[in-house]
């Protein structure tokens, strides 16, 4: 075979890289030069959205414990004698400083609880264990109220009683 190439020519080397059409050899179109900005933009729009949307919303505010809803409700609708109220404010300030003590307790075996499930990826052995400390207080902390209220009872009249053990049912069926 001859060729009509002149002698001594060679054809020239093929390249790779930065000489080849934009396509590339196979004829494969490359990426689209600022796809990467437009994922860019629409992800931070995204969190933009996301965090005005989160940073506007309320905090749930736990509700009170059922025994000062109750107190609530009983201060509001029935009449108490000036000895009545004082009775029951200086029981509420005995039993304060030891539901505030629970109360940060338990919130404090909660996270424990669930720093130690992640830690064992299941209910294990110490998990187990901070369960049960987490039920201890959380008994604790009916036990005071029904205490609470036991005594806050007694302080007041047959009409009376008869109007908060209404509501103390009442309450009760709407906690958690």
């Amino acid at each position: 075979m001859t060729s009509n190439r002149p002698e001594g020519d060679t054809p020239a080397p093929q390249s790779s890289g930065s000489l080849e059409p934009r396509g590339g050899a196979r004829g494969r179109p490359r990426g689209i030069p600022w796809r990467g900005s437009i994922i860019t933009i629409v992800l931070a729009g995204l969190a933009a959205f996301l965090g005005a949307h989160l940073g506007t919303r309320q905090t749930h505010r736990p509700p009170a414990p059922l025994s000062e809803r109750v107190y609530e409700a009983l201060n509001e609708t029935v009449h108490l004698t000036d000895q009545q109220k004082q009775s029951i404010r200086d029981i509420g300030e005995r039993y304060t400083p030891i539901r505030e003590r629970l109360r940060m307790q338990s919130r404090g075996l909660n996270v424990r609880l669930a720093r130690l499930m992640a830690e064992e990826q299941g209910l294990g052995p110490q998990t187990s264990a901070s369960l049960e400390q987490l039920q201890s207080v959380m008994g604790e902390r009916l036990k005071l109220s029904m205490q609470y209220m036991l005594e806050v009872r007694e302080v007041l009249n047959a009409e009376q009683r008869a109007y908060f053990d209404r509501k103390v049912a009442e309450e009760a069926s709407l906690s958690r």
